[in-house]
């Protein structure tokens, strides 16, 4: 049976999708570090620095959505691949 999708640009998709995550955690630590430096005290540094918390812990969720999004996409491909219905097993 043909298909309508090609699972070799389906794995290139989620190899892409996977080279941003890592990007994406790759920074991380300068981003930390950069907030971190901030030095200064009193209630405004303490909004910023949650706010930071914040901004990181999202984009450390978002680097682990990006890799799930992408092993989704390579077992899709795999089932391509093989012919199986999204849903087999």
């Amino acid at each position: 049976m043909s298909t309508p999708f090609d699972a070799g640009g389906l794995a290139a998709v989620a190899a892409r999708i996977d080279a941003q995550a890592t990007a994406l955690r790759a920074q991380l630590p300068r981003l930390s570090a950069t907030f971190a430096a901030v030095r200064w005290t009193g209630p405004a540094s303490r909004a910023y620095h949650g706010a930071a918390r914040e901004v990181l812990a999202v984009l450390l969720a978002s680097a682990d959505r990006l890799e799930i999004a992408a092993d989704a996409l390579r077992v899709h491909a795999d089932h391509v691949r093989l012919g199986r219905s999204p849903g087999a097993h």
